[in-house]
């Protein structure tokens, strides 16, 4: 029975062991299940809410648009014209006057017509004193009855506080019965100035409160859940429940949570009617107001409830197939255990039923102790190869170390660099402990398919890199090179089967003597370089001309990538870019590291340095944290660099194409504005708000593409109108001067002097005199 206690400590094990995970999985199963549904749900309707934002915001672009079309619409501005008719108190209207009134009106009830969400608008023509409405018609100021929205335009007059959208609100009737109760209106209310109509007042928007709740809603709210709007004071702007929309609920619970909280989005749970209610919120960035969504989690616990009963019944079932699972297995393992502790006690005399599994410890401790040793003599190995290929010893403790007779029994040394092509790619692609596998795998390789004739050590090293020290016999030296270049080709169709890479070779120089072996490996390395001209996959030999250089630079290829760049040229800077990458190619006298330096001053005087002149921001071109000098620094060859640059100039191209069209687009608006409204005291700060760019930049760029700043374009088109007015009537000069936009008749004349060498004055009567 002794003999079978493993067995029995294994079964009893496993067993508890799936007992206590099938029992704290399914007392945690509801909780995360909840919890992360929650969370999911949160997240979810905070995206509903922004959404909801973006449709609002989307509506009132929609309204503002329609309102300043109608306050500069030719029917209400010409309005203006009944000033005259104004005796007293009240205006004295002509038939003439009735129309213009008639097609103000039509104008009105157009605009409410044709977007059933609206319900009313009031023009409120401050100094003629009436109000033209959508659903009263003409009403003097005196016996306007809504007047929810004149405080506000009151504020605006008297203390410039800003106009727009105002709390919600219950007109008020001359007969409440055509209106129901719950009749609520959002109201935007929108100044005329003198940019958008020649009328002093204001346009008055009502809104139905009831479609901006459909809007953001959809009809099956009980399976959905709904959003309703508050603004920052806790005022309801609208609400699927009609009993809240007009009053301020900031002394609800979750309302003061969401005003007080300083986050602009997030979600918690909430008791309501003895329900749990998952409460979401977005503070919008574009207004004062608050999204609030309001989701039951009712139906998802009913949910979790059905489907947890189904997995306790699941999990028991699946417990006891895996007990009976568990004692079989247990059986299996416990057979060889008991046959090496009766092996044990036979051959070294131990009391097996002293020991009972202990053995199993024990061996095991052995084995992992062996596995230790085993490992750490190849460290050891490791960084005495490390040494001998950096000169890390003193020459005599080396000669006369015993490590060397163990790896290296000949005269001769010879040592090889391989590097693993696109390693960034490598490196990405594979987990640290898969690239040590990997370059062992290749060490591994280099050492079955070289050791057939010579002695080979491999050095795992640091990046890509994997180095080895060849051990060669006096007979072998005269072949040694002809034999690698013939190795390593076989060597790398064998790696080429079995991995997704290839490797390039360097090999240096033979040379007798341990101490020798750093000078070969330096050698290697530096043949390893001109990877960058041949390509991927290259075996290079040390060669003497290697340090045999002069110093070379393209100044003309520069200039001509520079000037290519100014006309846009893309095909042209390929071509540019192949051409010096082939002369690069065949030149004979400059070494790697020139070629990289040819490659990096050509990008710092091409790239970084003309953006830099452009006043262009690198990160607007190529994307956020780039680093152009490290992207260049992963290309290792020089087709791949080729590919690159030209990848760069092309962003480059595209991006100022881009640019200039941007700012082309943005001339053209502001030209068009101009010619709009010259006449008017408009100045650069006006020209920047309407295209909304800053002061500076719109005079920078208005500058670089007309060739004259924009007070001297306003002047010119404001002297041409004069000119014509000049000629053609007999108004006065100080009168033109205010027609064409001048505030006075001084400055009018100072600059038609500027302008055309001669006064206002002087000019009418030499172009009359001309004619007579």
């Amino acid at each position: 029975m002794k003999d079978q206690s493993f067995f029995i400590k294994l079964f009893i094990s496993f067993t508890l062991l799936l007992v206590i995970i099938t029992v704290i999985y399914i007392l945690i199963y509801e909780q995360v299940v909840i919890n992360s549904s929650k969370e999911e749900i949160g997240r979810n309707y905070i995206g509903k809410l922004k959404v909801a934002e973006k449709i609002m915001t989307e509506f009132k672009n929609a309204v503002r648009k329609d309102i300043v079309r109608l306050a500069a619409s030719n029917s209400v501005s010409a309005l203006v014209e009944l000033k005259n008719l104004k005796k007293g108190n009240r205006l004295a209207f002509d038939n003439q006057s009735l129309i213009k009134l008639s097609n103000a009106q039509k104008s009105i009830l157009e605009v409410v017509n044709a977007n059933i969400r609206y319900e009313s608008i009031y023009l409120y023509i401050e100094d003629l004193g009436f109000c033209l409405t959508s659903n009263q018609g003409l009403i003097f100021n005196d016996d306007i009855m809504d007047t929810g929205w004149f405080k506000a335009y009151i504020d605006y007059k008297n203390n410039r506080k800003p106009l727009g959208w105002i709390d919600t609100r219950l007109p008020e009737r001359d007969d409440s019965s055509i209106y129901p109760a719950y009749s609520y209106v959002a109201t935007y209310v929108f100044p005329l100035t003198p940019y958008t109509s020649v009328l002093q007042g204001a346009l008055v928007l009502n809104i139905k409160e009831d479609a901006l709740s459909q809007l953001i809603n959809t009809d099956d709210i009980n399976k959905e859940g709904y959003i309703f709007i508050i603004d920052s004071n806790g005022d309801v702007v609208t609400h699927v429940d009609k009993n809240y929309v007009g009053y301020n609920i900031s002394s609800i619970g979750y309302i003061d949570k969401i005003l007080k909280s300083d986050a602009i989005d997030g979600y918690f749970i909430n008791e309501m009617e003895q329900k749990n209610i998952l409460i979401s919120y977005y503070k919008s960035i574009n207004d004062n107001w608050i999204y609030i969504g309001v989701f039951s989690l009712e139906p998802l616990l009913s949910k979790i409830n059905n489907l947890r009963t189904r997995v306790i019944y699941s999990s028991v079932l699946i417990a006891l197939l895996s007990i009976l699972s568990v004692y079989l297995i247990s059986r299996k393992l416990s057979s060889p255990i008991t046959k090496l502790i009766q092996d044990i006690k036979l051959n070294k005399g131990i009391n097996i039923y002293e020991s009972k599994d202990e053995m199993t410890i024990l061996r095991r401790a052995f084995e992992s102790l062996s596995n230790q040793l085993a490992q750490n003599k190849m460290n050891i190995k490791q960084v005495y190869l490390n040494n001998l290929l950096n000169a890390n010893y003193s020459y005599g403790n080396v000669e006369n170390d015993g490590l060397i007779e163990e790896y290296f029994k000949y005269g001769h040394f010879i040592c090889v660099s391989v590097m693993i092509d696109k390693y960034y790619e490598f490196a990405n692609k594979y987990e640290v402990e898969r690239q040590y596998y990997l370059k062992m795998l290749i060490i591994n390789i280099v050492k079955q398919i070289i050791g057939m004739d010579y002695l080979c050590e491999g050095v795992n090293l640091d990046g890509g890199e994997i180095a080895f020290i060849i051990n060669i016999s006096d007979d072998h030296v005269y072949k040694i090179y002809e034999d690698l270049r013939r190795y390593f080709h076989e060597i790398q169709n064998e790696i080429g089967k079995i991995l997704d890479f290839t490797v390039s070779v360097g090999i240096g120089r033979c040379y007798e003597g341990i101490s020798k072996i750093h000078v070969s490996y330096m050698e290697a390395k530096q043949a390893l370089k001109w990877r960058l001209v041949l390509g991927y996959g290259s075996i290079v030999l040390w060669n003497e001309e290697f340090g045999n250089y002069s110093y070379y630079y393209p100044y003309t290829i520069e200039k001509s990538i520079l000037n290519q760049l100014e006309s846009r040229d893309i095909d042209r800077i390929e071509r540019t870019v192949a051409e010096l990458m082939s002369e690069l190619k065949e030149k004979q006298d400059i070494s790697c590291d020139n070629i990289l330096l040819v490659i990096n001053q050509l990008v710092g005087n091409t790239i970084v340095k003309y953006l830099t002149e452009l006043k262009l921001d690198m990160n607007d071109v190529f994307g956020h944290d780039f680093n152009i000098y490290s992207e260049l620094s992963r290309k290792e060859t020089l087709d791949e660099i080729e590919a690159w640059l030209v990848k760069m100039y092309r962003a480059i191209i595209d991006f100022l194409i881009a640019y200039e069209e941007e700012e082309d687009e943005t001339v053209r608006k502001i030209v068009d504005f101009i010619e709009r409204n010259y006449k008017k005291d408009i100045g650069i700060q006006e020209v920047a708000s309407f295209v909304g760019l800053s002061y500076s930049h719109v005079r920078k760029v208005f500058k670089s593409r007309i060739g004259e700043n924009i007070v001297e374009f306003i002047n010119k088109l404001r002297i041409e109108e004069a000119k014509k007015l000049l000629l053609n009537t007999e108004l006065p000069v100080r009168e033109i001067a205010l027609i064409v936009g001048y505030n006075s008749d001084q400055t009018f004349a100072r600059i038609f002097k500027k302008v055309e060498g001669v006064t206002p004055g002087e000019y009418r009567r030499f172009k009359n005199s001309m004619d007579v």
